[in-house]
């Protein structure tokens, strides 16, 4: 599990900042400026890290209780759920790891 904690840990801040960063962008595409944008996400990141760091509930109560019933999050929620959305995503993200940590691994043990 070494591996595994290494890499949720040691690369989940990487995948992070690249979620802060394409939420930006997104916030762009709606009419925000590049400022506007990159600083909305980055204290929301700040935020919700503390929230949830802060909270014993877990982070999909956390995320529901912030869902109107039929409102704006929630139908954004809805296209980070769906098939190919964010758990998905971040299951291929890390086999990715995992697959190139155990080719560093066997590189390693191969002796000349």
């Amino acid at each position: 599990l070494f591996q595994a904690a290494g890499i949720v840990a040691g690369a989940g801040p990487a995948f992070l900042f690249r979620f802060i960063d394409a939420l930006a962008k997104a916030g762009e595409g709606i009419g925000l400026s590049p400022e506007q944008a990159a600083s909305l996400a980055k204290y929301m990141v700040e935020g919700a890290g503390a929230q949830a760091a802060g909270s014993g509930d877990p982070p999909a109560e956390l995320a529901r209780r912030v869902a109107s019933p039929g409102g704006t999050t929630e139908a954004g929620l809805g296209v980070l759920d769906g098939e190919a959305g964010m758990e998905e995503l971040l299951r291929r993200t890390l086999e990715a790891c995992m697959r190139r940590s155990r080719e560093m691994a066997d590189a390693a043990r191969v002796t000349p």
